[in-house]
Protein backbone atom coordinates (compact mmCIF):
# COMPACT_ATOMS: atom_id res chain seq x y z
CA UNK A 1 0.00 0.00 0.00
CA UNK A 2 1.32 3.58 -1.07
CA UNK A 3 1.20 6.16 1.73
CA UNK A 4 3.43 8.79 2.04
CA UNK A 5 4.48 10.34 5.03
CA UNK A 6 3.68 13.83 3.66
CA UNK A 7 0.68 15.01 1.57
CA UNK A 8 1.57 13.79 -1.80
CA UNK A 9 2.07 16.66 -5.07
CA UNK A 10 3.30 15.03 -8.28
CA UNK A 11 5.19 16.95 -10.52
CA UNK A 12 3.19 20.07 -12.12
CA UNK A 13 3.42 20.17 -15.80
CA UNK A 14 5.78 22.75 -16.11
CA UNK A 15 8.32 20.45 -13.78
CA UNK A 16 7.30 17.45 -16.05
CA UNK A 17 8.36 19.82 -18.98
CA UNK A 18 12.09 20.56 -17.19
CA UNK A 19 13.04 16.97 -16.47
CA UNK A 20 12.54 15.80 -19.78
CA UNK A 21 14.08 18.09 -21.41
CA UNK A 22 17.29 17.70 -19.18
CA UNK A 23 17.01 14.35 -20.10
CA UNK A 24 16.79 15.42 -23.66
CA UNK A 25 19.34 17.64 -23.13
CA UNK A 26 21.78 14.99 -21.83
CA UNK A 27 21.13 12.67 -24.87
CA UNK A 28 22.02 15.45 -27.18
CA UNK A 29 25.13 16.07 -25.81
CA UNK A 30 26.13 12.65 -26.21
CA UNK A 31 24.59 12.50 -30.08
CA UNK A 32 26.94 15.90 -30.41
CA UNK A 33 29.97 13.63 -29.50
CA UNK A 34 29.41 10.77 -32.14
CA UNK A 35 28.62 12.92 -35.08
CA UNK A 36 31.57 15.10 -34.10
CA UNK A 37 34.22 12.24 -33.85
CA UNK A 38 32.38 11.28 -37.42
CA UNK A 39 33.06 13.91 -38.87
CA UNK A 40 36.33 14.58 -37.24
CA UNK A 41 37.64 11.02 -38.73
CA UNK A 42 35.95 10.31 -41.36
CA UNK A 43 35.69 13.67 -43.14
CA UNK A 44 37.50 15.67 -45.95
CA UNK A 45 37.67 19.51 -45.62
CA UNK A 46 35.00 19.88 -42.82
CA UNK A 47 32.33 17.83 -45.51
CA UNK A 48 31.27 14.21 -45.33
CA UNK A 49 29.56 12.22 -47.77
CA UNK A 50 26.85 9.42 -47.61
CA UNK A 51 29.36 7.62 -49.56
CA UNK A 52 32.24 8.14 -47.62
CA UNK A 53 30.06 6.40 -44.48
CA UNK A 54 28.68 3.61 -46.56
CA UNK A 55 32.15 2.20 -47.19
CA UNK A 56 33.34 -0.38 -44.62
CA UNK A 57 29.99 -0.11 -43.06
CA UNK A 58 30.49 3.01 -41.07
CA UNK A 59 27.44 4.48 -41.37
CA UNK A 60 26.03 1.11 -39.68
CA UNK A 61 27.78 1.68 -37.13
CA UNK A 62 26.83 5.49 -36.30
CA UNK A 63 23.61 4.41 -36.42
CA UNK A 64 23.96 1.63 -33.88
CA UNK A 65 25.49 4.30 -31.71
CA UNK A 66 22.74 6.58 -31.85
CA UNK A 67 20.05 3.96 -31.38
CA UNK A 68 21.49 3.23 -27.94
CA UNK A 69 21.94 6.36 -27.07
CA UNK A 70 18.15 6.71 -28.12
CA UNK A 71 17.17 3.86 -26.18
CA UNK A 72 19.23 4.73 -23.12
CA UNK A 73 16.76 8.22 -23.35
CA UNK A 74 13.62 5.93 -23.44
CA UNK A 75 14.51 4.23 -20.89
CA UNK A 76 14.95 7.23 -18.52
CA UNK A 77 11.92 9.19 -19.63
CA UNK A 78 9.85 5.87 -19.33
CA UNK A 79 11.20 5.18 -15.69
CA UNK A 80 10.40 9.12 -14.33
CA UNK A 81 7.19 9.16 -16.36
CA UNK A 82 5.70 5.98 -14.25
CA UNK A 83 7.41 8.22 -11.18
CA UNK A 84 5.51 10.85 -12.01
CA UNK A 85 2.06 8.87 -13.28
CA UNK A 86 2.56 6.94 -9.86
CA UNK A 87 2.55 9.98 -7.71
CA UNK A 88 0.06 11.74 -9.77
CA UNK A 89 -2.54 8.81 -9.05
CA UNK A 90 -1.35 9.04 -5.21
CA UNK A 91 -2.35 12.65 -5.36
CA UNK A 92 -5.61 12.69 -6.77
CA UNK A 93 -6.59 9.57 -4.38
CA UNK A 94 -5.82 11.24 -1.50
CA UNK A 95 -6.93 14.68 -2.58
CA UNK A 96 -10.51 13.29 -3.93
CA UNK A 97 -10.75 12.44 -0.38
CA UNK A 98 -9.93 15.37 1.13
CA UNK A 99 -12.63 17.00 -1.13
CA UNK A 100 -15.28 14.34 -0.30
CA UNK A 101 -14.29 14.66 3.41
CA UNK A 102 -14.54 18.64 3.58
CA UNK A 103 -17.58 18.39 1.22
CA UNK A 104 -19.58 15.91 3.66
CA UNK A 105 -18.11 16.83 7.06
CA UNK A 106 -17.90 13.05 7.34
CA UNK A 107 -14.76 10.99 8.25
CA UNK A 108 -13.94 7.95 5.62
CA UNK A 109 -11.78 5.68 5.70
CA UNK A 110 -8.19 6.29 5.86
CA UNK A 111 -5.52 3.62 4.09
CA UNK A 112 -3.17 3.27 1.51
CA UNK A 113 -3.22 3.39 -2.36
CA UNK A 114 -3.23 -0.17 -3.80
CA UNK A 115 0.01 -0.67 -6.09
CA UNK A 116 -2.59 -2.69 -8.20
CA UNK A 117 -4.77 -0.31 -8.57
CA UNK A 118 -1.69 1.79 -9.90
CA UNK A 119 0.03 -0.66 -12.06
CA UNK A 120 -3.77 -1.33 -13.53
CA UNK A 121 -3.87 2.36 -14.15
CA UNK A 122 -0.17 2.41 -16.02
CA UNK A 123 -1.20 -1.02 -18.02
CA UNK A 124 -4.80 0.44 -19.79
CA UNK A 125 -4.90 0.60 -22.79
CA UNK A 126 -5.45 4.07 -25.34
CA UNK A 127 -5.87 3.05 -28.94
CA UNK A 128 -5.98 -0.82 -29.11
CA UNK A 129 -2.15 0.04 -27.03
CA UNK A 130 -0.83 0.15 -23.65
CA UNK A 131 1.74 2.72 -22.45
CA UNK A 132 4.88 0.00 -23.09
CA UNK A 133 3.54 -0.28 -27.08
CA UNK A 134 3.05 3.35 -27.88
CA UNK A 135 6.60 4.00 -26.03
CA UNK A 136 8.11 1.80 -27.77
CA UNK A 137 6.59 3.00 -31.46
CA UNK A 138 7.50 6.52 -30.15
CA UNK A 139 11.67 5.46 -29.94
CA UNK A 140 11.23 3.46 -33.03
CA UNK A 141 10.06 6.76 -34.71
CA UNK A 142 12.66 8.61 -33.12
CA UNK A 143 15.56 6.42 -33.84
CA UNK A 144 14.18 6.12 -37.84
CA UNK A 145 14.05 9.95 -37.94
CA UNK A 146 17.41 10.87 -36.41
CA UNK A 147 18.75 8.08 -39.29
CA UNK A 148 16.45 10.17 -41.77
CA UNK A 149 18.52 13.61 -40.91
CA UNK A 150 21.96 11.90 -40.72
CA UNK A 151 21.10 9.97 -44.17
CA UNK A 152 19.66 13.80 -45.66
CA UNK A 153 22.59 16.08 -44.20
CA UNK A 154 25.04 13.44 -45.76
CA UNK A 155 23.40 13.14 -49.32
CA UNK A 156 23.65 16.75 -48.64
CA UNK A 157 27.24 16.87 -47.99
CA UNK A 158 26.56 19.54 -45.29
CA UNK A 159 28.87 20.61 -42.37
CA UNK A 160 28.97 19.16 -39.00
CA UNK A 161 27.22 22.39 -37.79
CA UNK A 162 24.58 21.92 -40.12
CA UNK A 163 24.10 18.02 -39.33
CA UNK A 164 24.31 18.83 -36.09
CA UNK A 165 21.74 21.46 -36.33
CA UNK A 166 19.70 19.14 -38.02
CA UNK A 167 19.81 16.19 -36.00
CA UNK A 168 18.74 18.93 -32.88
CA UNK A 169 16.10 19.93 -34.77
CA UNK A 170 14.88 16.27 -35.37
CA UNK A 171 15.75 14.92 -31.47
CA UNK A 172 13.56 18.38 -30.21
CA UNK A 173 10.28 16.91 -32.42
CA UNK A 174 10.57 13.80 -30.61
CA UNK A 175 11.02 15.78 -26.95
CA UNK A 176 7.92 17.44 -27.80
CA UNK A 177 5.95 13.99 -28.23
CA UNK A 178 7.27 12.94 -24.94
CA UNK A 179 6.16 16.09 -23.25
CA UNK A 180 3.07 15.31 -24.50
CA UNK A 181 2.35 11.85 -23.59
CA UNK A 182 3.60 12.75 -19.94
CA UNK A 183 1.23 15.68 -19.67
CA UNK A 184 -1.56 13.20 -20.83
CA UNK A 185 -0.89 10.37 -18.87
CA UNK A 186 -0.13 12.19 -15.17
CA UNK A 187 -3.71 14.25 -15.72
CA UNK A 188 -5.09 10.42 -16.66
CA UNK A 189 -3.45 8.82 -13.59
CA UNK A 190 -4.76 11.91 -11.54
CA UNK A 191 -8.51 11.56 -13.03
CA UNK A 192 -8.48 7.62 -12.79
CA UNK A 193 -7.68 8.37 -8.72
CA UNK A 194 -9.99 10.55 -8.36
CA UNK A 195 -12.32 8.38 -9.97
CA UNK A 196 -11.38 5.56 -7.57
CA UNK A 197 -11.71 7.15 -4.63
CA UNK A 198 -15.55 8.45 -5.56
CA UNK A 199 -16.45 4.93 -6.45
CA UNK A 200 -14.98 3.54 -2.84
CA UNK A 201 -16.87 6.71 -1.27
CA UNK A 202 -20.03 5.23 -2.49
CA UNK A 203 -19.67 1.85 -1.00
CA UNK A 204 -19.72 4.19 2.62
CA UNK A 205 -22.74 5.26 1.84
CA UNK A 206 -22.19 9.13 0.49
CA UNK A 207 -24.85 10.30 -2.21
CA UNK A 208 -23.48 12.88 -4.60
CA UNK A 209 -23.32 13.97 -8.14
CA UNK A 210 -20.23 13.83 -10.08
CA UNK A 211 -19.83 16.60 -12.81
CA UNK A 212 -17.55 17.39 -15.39
CA UNK A 213 -15.39 20.50 -14.90
CA UNK A 214 -13.80 21.69 -17.96
CA UNK A 215 -10.96 24.27 -18.14
CA UNK A 216 -12.91 27.30 -19.89
CA UNK A 217 -9.93 28.61 -22.27
CA UNK A 218 -9.73 28.85 -25.77
CA UNK A 219 -7.27 25.54 -25.64
CA UNK A 220 -10.38 23.67 -24.53
CA UNK A 221 -12.20 21.65 -27.36
CA UNK A 222 -15.35 22.26 -28.70
CA UNK A 223 -16.92 19.26 -26.90
CA UNK A 224 -15.62 19.30 -24.03
CA UNK A 225 -16.37 23.27 -23.28
CA UNK A 226 -19.92 21.86 -23.65
CA UNK A 227 -19.93 18.93 -21.29
CA UNK A 228 -18.80 21.99 -18.57
CA UNK A 229 -21.44 21.15 -15.20
CA UNK A 230 -22.83 18.09 -17.07
CA UNK A 231 -23.45 14.77 -15.04
CA UNK A 232 -22.54 11.78 -15.08
CA UNK A 233 -25.68 9.56 -16.15
CA UNK A 234 -27.35 6.87 -14.14
CA UNK A 235 -24.73 3.96 -14.64
CA UNK A 236 -22.36 6.35 -13.98
CA UNK A 237 -21.07 7.81 -17.39
CA UNK A 238 -20.32 11.05 -19.08
CA UNK A 239 -21.57 11.52 -22.83
CA UNK A 240 -20.02 13.45 -25.13
CA UNK A 241 -21.26 15.49 -27.79
CA UNK A 242 -20.61 12.69 -30.98
CA UNK A 243 -21.38 9.93 -28.75
CA UNK A 244 -18.13 8.87 -27.00
CA UNK A 245 -19.06 8.03 -23.23
CA UNK A 246 -16.48 7.71 -19.98
CA UNK A 247 -16.30 7.44 -16.78
CA UNK A 248 -14.13 10.68 -16.26
CA UNK A 249 -11.96 13.20 -18.20
CA UNK A 250 -9.26 11.35 -19.45
CA UNK A 251 -10.73 8.32 -19.48
CA UNK A 252 -9.30 5.87 -22.05
CA UNK A 253 -12.81 4.44 -23.21
CA UNK A 254 -13.10 8.33 -24.58
CA UNK A 255 -10.31 7.32 -27.18
CA UNK A 256 -7.37 9.54 -28.16
CA UNK A 257 -9.03 12.50 -29.85
CA UNK A 258 -10.81 12.92 -26.15
CA UNK A 259 -8.05 12.25 -23.76
CA UNK A 260 -4.53 13.27 -25.61
CA UNK A 261 -3.52 16.49 -23.74
CA UNK A 262 -7.45 17.16 -21.90
CA UNK A 263 -7.02 19.69 -18.84
CA UNK A 264 -10.49 18.95 -17.93
CA UNK A 265 -11.59 17.78 -14.28
CA UNK A 266 -14.40 16.83 -12.50
CA UNK A 267 -15.78 18.08 -8.71
CA UNK A 268 -18.94 16.15 -6.86
CA UNK A 269 -21.43 17.78 -5.78
CA UNK A 270 -24.52 17.47 -2.85
CA UNK A 271 -27.46 18.10 -2.49
CA UNK A 272 -27.02 20.50 0.66
CA UNK A 273 -23.59 22.00 -0.02
CA UNK A 274 -23.01 24.30 -3.09
CA UNK A 275 -18.91 24.58 -4.24
CA UNK A 276 -17.50 28.07 -3.15
CA UNK A 277 -15.25 28.68 -5.95
CA UNK A 278 -15.49 27.63 -9.95
CA UNK A 279 -12.80 24.95 -9.91
CA UNK A 280 -9.86 24.21 -7.67
CA UNK A 281 -8.15 22.29 -4.44
CA UNK A 282 -10.52 22.74 -1.98
CA UNK A 283 -13.94 24.24 -3.72
CA UNK A 284 -16.07 23.24 -0.97
CA UNK A 285 -15.25 26.32 1.20
CA UNK A 286 -18.36 28.02 1.46
CA UNK A 287 -18.60 30.27 4.63
CA UNK A 288 -22.34 29.72 4.96
CA UNK A 289 -21.93 26.19 4.78
CA UNK A 290 -21.69 24.08 8.61
CA UNK A 291 -17.99 23.16 9.21
CA UNK A 292 -18.44 21.27 12.10
CA UNK A 293 -15.10 18.49 11.71
CA UNK A 294 -13.14 20.50 9.59
CA UNK A 295 -13.17 24.46 9.10
CA UNK A 296 -13.25 26.08 6.06
CA UNK A 297 -9.67 26.99 6.12
CA UNK A 298 -8.06 23.59 6.37
CA UNK A 299 -5.75 23.09 3.24
CA UNK A 300 -5.40 19.48 1.71
CA UNK A 301 -1.90 19.33 3.47
CA UNK A 302 -2.79 20.35 6.97
CA UNK A 303 -6.08 17.81 6.19
CA UNK A 304 -3.62 14.95 5.03
CA UNK A 305 -1.28 15.40 8.30
CA UNK A 306 -4.47 15.55 10.77
CA UNK A 307 -5.67 12.29 9.28
CA UNK A 308 -2.06 10.58 9.37
CA UNK A 309 -1.76 11.57 13.37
Amino acid sequence: MLQPKQAPFAPTEKQIEQRIKELYRDSYKDIQTVIAGMYEKFSSGGELTLADMTRYNRLSKIEQELSEILATLYKNNQKYLYQSMESSYVQGYFEQQYKLEMASQRLLGFGGVNEKAVRAMISESLTGLVLDERLGNNQRLAVNQMRQALSYSLVQGESYVKAAKRIKETLGKDQARSVLVAWTETHRAYETASYDRREQAKTDGLVFETAWLATLDKRTRQRHRAMDGKTQDADGYFSLPGGSKGRYPGDPMLGASDVIRCRCTTVTNFVDRTPGSRRGRSEYDDARSPNDLFDGKTTYKDWYASRLE
